[in-house]
């Protein structure tokens, strides 16, 4: 329906958003450093807990014969959380 496909849309542009901010976040952990392993390394380990809950719910969805705009939703909302 047209819903769905306004939905999908405004999805995609958060999905986009959210990995600029994910990005800016990582980097202003670490500014002075510019290796990237390190920042990502940082950043990671900030977000441990959020990033497990993150793959339970992914894995959770994987598992599903299909996934709905909910659960799309919800993903985006944890990584929300992380950034």
């Amino acid at each position: 329906t047209r819903w769905q496909v306004l939905a999908r849309g405004a999805l995609r542009g958060d999905l986009s958003g959210l990995a600029r901010t994910l990005t800016a976040n990582a980097l202003s952990l670490s500014p002075q450093d510019d290796d990237a392993a390190t920042v990502l390394s940082a950043w990671l380990a900030r977000q441990s807990v959020r990033l497990e809950r993150y793959r339970q719910l992914l894995a959770d969805v994987r598992m599903a014969q299909t996934i709905d705009m909910a659960m799309v939703s919800v993903l985006l909302r944890e990584l929300r959380g992380m950034g």
